[in-house]
């Protein structure tokens, strides 16, 4: 009967790894995609997010010891490229180096018990407003880049865009796919909805063949600039990357904890401190983070349970550099398709409670975090605003009991955003 059981536990594990392993494929694509927009070549951001996607499954291997897979969140990388790069003005090994010292910073926290602190008193409407913003900023972007909708010339706003080209058609259809697939409950709907729409592409002969070639990893390797991010100009970005990092990273590791039903203190502390060391080593790659992604929901609904599940995928993510020449050809319109989808998901999980009306002084923060992060297309501005407005509404409706020392730190460092922004 021992050897029965552990027979159906190899399985488990076995059937985990290949279940989440094609459900992260879409990472593959979209992240490298996202960041060859700012000058990093593909086949290196494709490296780059390889090697740290399989650092990070290898550093939760060891210190966190649970079946969760870790790669670079859409979420971070999409800022970097989109507002810190094409909006703000950083260059990517700028950027990249404030992305490093926000991991030095969020790993001294993983240390230490201040991260119970900061992450039990950030406002629960900041919180609750962060998936939305982000997911709301992606959606955006996806809607651009399949071309549904266009940025006008004469008035500077957005416009339906040309819905009988063939890209914008596709991208519609690879988008619809993977949404019913979805409400079928089906799991690998987003690397079905990307295959179907790439057979339909070949045989429209919207593809050319690949051709391997290996990529330059000199090209993205250490090109991070450390010392000129070392000093008080590069703050805001580092303080952006941070509240990034520090959201994420508990938002999707307890999730992921409360699945596994194993969540204590011992695995919150090394499922932070694997993200944490894994964020730090990202940006020498060539990416932004590595941390707890919520496909590893899926290895728990395989009942895995050992870190057999996250030490093979680190094998697999590093043997998919072989995958380049296949996934390189996959057209735009897909990627801004899944980029779309992933805005759904994240808006889905808006926390009534961070948005109802009836507490107007929390409602105003997260309703302005929003707004301001789709009007102004830079998810920093409106974090910043958000922690701005909720110490005046709170300090103005007398509601001092609300504001903590967290709250009012965020709010000082968002003052110093809006001071050295560069308009």
């Amino acid at each position: 009967m021992r050897k029965k059981s552990s027979n159906i536990s190899i399985l488990s594990e076995i059937s985990a790894v290949a279940s989440v392993y094609f459900a992260m494929i879409y990472v593959l694509i979209i992240v490298p995609n996202v960041l060859s927009g700012v000058g990093i070549p593909y086949n290196a951001a494709f490296l780059a997010v390889c090697l740290a996607s399989a650092f990070g499954c290898f550093m939760c291997a060891i210190f966190a010891k649970k079946p969760f897979v870790f790669a670079p969140y859409i979420g971070e990388n999409s800022f970097l490229a989109f507002s810190a790069v094409m909006i703000m003005g950083y260059s990517y090994q700028e950027a990249l180096g404030c992305a490093f010292w926000a991991a030095v910073v969020i790993l001294l926290i993983s240390l230490t018990d201040i991260k119970k602190y900061l992450i039990d008193n950030i406002p629960a409407c900041i919180r609750s407003a962060l998936p939305v913003s982000i997911g709301l900023f992606l959606t955006i972007l996806g809607l651009l880049e399949m071309g549904v909708v266009q940025i006008s010339s004469k008035t500077l706003m957005l416009k339906l865009g040309n819905l009988t080209s063939l890209p914008v058609i596709m991208g519609m259809l690879c988008l619809l796919i993977i949404i019913i697939l979805r409400a079928l409950n089906v799991r690998l709907n987003v690397l079905f909805g990307i295959a179907i729409t790439l057979l339909i592409a070949v045989f429209k002969g919207l593809i050319a063949l690949p051709v391997f070639s290996m990529p330059e990893f000199s090209n993205i390797f250490l090109q991070l600039d450390l010392r000129g991010t070392f000093s008080l100009n590069y703050l805001v970005l580092i303080i952006t990357f941070f509240v990034f990092l520090l959201n994420d990273m508990t938002a999707v590791s307890v999730s992921a904890l409360n699945h596994s039903k194993q969540k204590d203190a011992t695995d919150y502390q090394g499922t932070m401190l694997a993200t944490a060391i894994s964020s730090c080593a990202a940006p020498v790659f060539g990416c932004v983070s590595s941390g707890v992604y919520p496909e590893s929901i899926l290895a728990v609904e395989c009942e895995a349970k050992t870190k057999f599940v996250p030490f093979s995928l680190g094998v697999l993510f590093l043997l998919s550099v072989f995958l380049i020449p296949f996934l390189s050809v996959i057209p735009n319109y897909i990627c801004a398709a899944v980029l779309v989808y992933i805005g759904i998901l994240l808006t889905s999980e808006i926390e009534h409670k961070g948005f109802s009306a009836d507490e107007f002084s929390d409602y105003v923060p997260a309703f302005l975090m929003v707004v301001l992060t789709c009007f102004t297309v830079n998810l920093a501005v409106g974090i910043c605003a958000a922690f701005i407005v909720y110490i005046v509404l709170k300090i103005c409706t007398g509601k001092l009991a609300d504001i903590n020392l967290v709250s009012i730190m965020f709010a000082a460092l968002s003052v110093i955003f809006f001071l050295f922004y560069p308009y």
